[in-house]
């Protein structure tokens, strides 16, 4: 995600962050390797696991950009 003038480098960092973990669960997938978060409680291989991966991502991505509008 490109980094707006209004952007804190906190939340550019966090989605950021967020999207390579996305990047990574899929190159873990095509390997066929999944992924567990323990604090979570979400497993990647499943379906629901990965919706609740993407869905936390979408969130995180939402919130960002009402910070960014709301400071703008």
């Amino acid at each position: 995600m490109p980094a707006t003038p209004s952007s804190s480098p906190r939340s550019t960092a966090t989605a950021a962050a967020l999207q390579d973990l996305i990047n990574m669960v899929a190159e873990l997938r095509e390997r066929g390797i999944g992924f567990t978060s323990l604090h979570e409680n979400f497993d990647t291989t499943t379906p629901g696991g990965r919706l609740v991966l993407h869905v936390f991502a979408a969130l995180a991505e939402f919130i960002r950009e009402l910070i960014v509008q709301l400071t703008a």
